[in-house]
């Protein structure tokens, strides 16, 4: 996705009561999750451009353009993901009249707050042209500016990929607007049709939002098979064979012959898990003889 820019309210000043100028119900375009709204403001008069809120919600502040007691411009910016419709509060330092303020909202589209900046000038044509100053427009980025002329002629906005969005007489002054989305470092100019005119300017950078739903598919297989065969067969073969032949023989008068055989068998057979044989034999002879006397 890019930065999309939509223009959605421009609508005709209005006076301001105890400093503040209401415009009530101004379009702010079609609801987006990551929607930020953008409200232009800019006028002929010696108050400074103090807030301004959306909704009821503080918006937060661009950096003002202001030549002192003449004209000024500030842009304000806000997430704002809900509602096709909101009430715009600018306060200014002072009261102003409607002829002497204006307003233009835009609905900005998958764009996050990058910069700002602002610049002033007493001889806003081609000698001393309200400036950005140079700036960057990332891939997927965008830019947009509004201007104050005093002079109420039409503005020139110059150099890249800028484009002129809005121009016109709100009454004592030219209010104008730019935006762009080329990706370009650039020094963006606008200019005023008359020698010496005053202007003032106040830009917004975004860059690029990345997608806040995201797809990532990253199958893991990870099949674990573990077959442990360790058959261990332990045959301990242990047979005891105990054979003990002890003839007694003795010769007399009264020959008797007494033979003694004793034979003991004990084997032992023990199955285990770890293969070890160990056959144990013993075999004891122990013939034994005595001869008579």
């Amino acid at each position: 996705m890019a930065v999309a820019f939509t223009r959605t309210a421009d609508p005709a000043g209005v006076d301001s009561v105890t400093s503040v100028a209401t415009y009530t119900n101004a379009a702010i375009g079609t609801a987006h999750p990551d929607r930020i709204v953008v409200v232009c403001v800019a006028g002929e008069t010696a108050a400074t451009i103090d807030s301004c809120t959306l909704g009821g919600t503080a918006m937060n502040p661009g950096t003002a353009g202001r030549l002192a007691s003449t004209v000024t411009a500030r842009t304000f910016y806000l997430a704002y993901p809900t509602g096709t419709t909101a009430t715009v509060a600018v306060t200014w330092s002072a009261d102003v009249l409607a002829a002497d303020n204006h307003i233009c909202v835009y609905n900005v589209s998958d764009g996050a707050y990058a910069s700002t900046g602002g610049d002033s000038s007493s001889d806003m044509d081609a000698s001393d042209a309200l400036t950005t100053g140079s700036v960057t427009i990332a891939s997927g980025g965008g830019l947009v500016a509004v201007a104050a002329g005093r002079g109420e002629s039409t503005k020139v906005w110059s150099v890249g990929g800028i484009g002129e969005d809005l121009d016109e007489d709100a009454g004592n002054f030219e209010f104008t607007t730019a935006t762009s989305t080329t990706a370009e470092t650039a020094t963006y100019l606008c200019t005023g049709g008359t020698n010496g005119e005053d202007g003032a300017l106040s830009y917004l950078i975004f860059t690029n939002l990345t997608p806040s739903s995201s797809l990532s598919a990253s199958p893991s297989v990870s099949p674990s098979v573990s077959v442990s065969l360790s058959p261990s067969v332990s045959i301990s073969l242990s047979p005891s064979v105990s054979v003990s032949l002890s003839p007694s023989v003795s010769i007399s008068k009264s020959p008797s012959v007494s033979p003694s055989v004793s034979v003991s068998l004990s084997p032992s057979v023990s199955i285990s898990l770890s293969p070890s044989v160990s056959p144990s034999v013993s075999i004891s002879l122990s013939p034994s003889t005595s001869p008579p006397p």
